[in-house]
């Protein structure tokens, strides 16, 4: 009877201790993963070099974040909505957006990329017209 439950114990305590190893190993991957995501929302990267062609891009009349990311992304200028609908909500850009035809570069980073469909930039470009 007294083997029994030595093995019982046994066998209970390294079913506990794989279990937390697990946990451990779950926590470590999940948080690589979420720094690594992090990382790409907080440092920012074009999606090629700076030099590269202009390419014009619809945005529609009175966009949400997600008719930007994905016009954006048909015009492969950012890498994924997800990431940039982040970015987006994250800054004060996301609240001036406007519709328009938009001459952007692949090699612009997100945030210039959204500092030049705002009203302000808008503005700027018609003022420039004017004159």
């Amino acid at each position: 009877m007294e083997t029994r439950n030595v093995v019982k114990t046994v066998i209970t305590i390294s079913y506990k201790m794989i279990i937390f190893a697990l946990v451990v190993i779950l926590i470590y991957y999940a948080g690589g993963a979420a720094f690594r995501f992090g990382v790409s929302v907080f440092n920012e990267s074009s999606m090629s070099d700076p030099s590269m062609a202009r390419t014009k891009t619809v945005i529609p009349d009175n966009p949400s974040i997600e008719d930007v990311a994905q016009a954006l992304d048909k015009a492969e200028l950012i890498d994924g909505t997800l990431l940039f609908r982040i970015q987006a909500a994250l800054s004060n850009y996301s609240k001036y957006f406007v519709g328009g035809t938009f001459e952007l570069n692949t090699g612009m980073k997100p945030t210039e990329i959204m500092a030049a469909i705002t009203e302000q930039s808008r503005a700027e470009a018609a003022e420039k017209e004017t004159k």
